[in-house]
């Protein structure tokens, strides 16, 4: 998530977004109300972006999904 809202403070900083504060030009949430049960079971990290670029009087919104870990499958010999 820390690296996603750098990113986005950078886009910010150059004037890729609009707002007069970072909080005005996009939000990122990757925590808990973001996540449902498959996502905990299935071990993926899901993070909801929100950006207003600039020159756009609309909000973008993102779902990015992260699959954390693989699935082991185990096989039982025969």
């Amino acid at each position: 998530m820390g690296h996603v809202r750098g990113y986005l403070g950078i886009l910010w900083r150059t004037g890729a977004l609009r707002g007069t504060q970072p909080k005005d030009a996009f939000s990122v949430v990757c925590d808990m109300p973001a996540k449902s049960e498959g996502d905990i079971r299935l071990s993926t990290l899901t993070c909801r972006v929100e950006i207003a670029p600039a020159g756009s009087s609309e909000f973008v919104f993102l779902l990015i999904q992260i699959r954390l870990q693989s699935r082991a499958i185990s096989m039982a010999a025969a």
